[in-house]
């Protein structure tokens, strides 16, 4: 867990919001930024298997729509009462 300092905060009102400032310092181990690396990695990996199921799921709506786009086809221009 990394050690974090406030070296300095301030805090001021701006209508009716407090915005508050602050100047950190962090001491970083080398199994911090690891760690940190690690999370970035297994995030980018959901991400993109999140875009692959994404993917599926559009070709799958796709194929459906395609088919019923070819259904109406076959109705031609009669008129269709939902």
């Amino acid at each position: 867990m990394p050690e974090v300092n406030v070296l300095n905060k301030d805090s001021k009102k701006e209508g009716n919001k407090v915005v508050v400032t602050k100047t950190i310092e962090e001491h970083l181990t080398r199994q911090d930024l690891l760690q940190a690396k690690q999370n970035i990695q297994y995030q980018k990996q959901a991400l993109l298997q999140q875009f692959e199921q994404l993917k599926n799921q559009m070709s799958q709506l796709e194929n459906q729509e395609k088919e019923i786009d070819e259904l109406l086809q076959m109705l031609g221009d009669e008129e269709i009462t939902l």
